[in-house]
């Protein structure tokens, strides 16, 4: 086969490809559907979420907790929503406002 049959082949294979490609790469660099907020159950679940020790979570979401932590109770059994906590730290948090992506609600 001659180098300029094998060169129009290369090309032909590379352009069928080339949307299968882009398909695919586009896919595995696109953030992760939202499955929307989860429900945490206890002061441990949300120390974990929140990477913070569990005594400042039950601190912070205690009977008489100025500005505490967004909790519900089911029962005596504390609850947290994820989404709450993630806007919780956002008001609390110092420094510079972060940037939102394009399109994030």
């Amino acid at each position: 086969m001659s180098a300029a049959v094998l060169d129009q082949l290369v090309e032909l294979v590379a352009e069928q490809l080339a949307p299968r490609v882009a398909e695919l790469v586009a896919q595995r660099l696109a953030p992760p559907a939202s499955e929307g907020p989860r429900w945490l159950y206890g002061d441990k679940a949300a120390a974990e979420y929140l990477g913070w020790p569990i005594g400042r979570v039950q601190k912070r979401s205690g009977p008489g907790a100025r500005d505490g932590l967004p909790v519900h109770r089911i029962g005596q059994r504390k609850t947290y929503l994820s989404n709450e906590l993630d806007e919780y730290l956002e008001r609390h948090r110092e420094g510079a406002p972060r940037l939102q992506a394009i399109g994030a609600a």
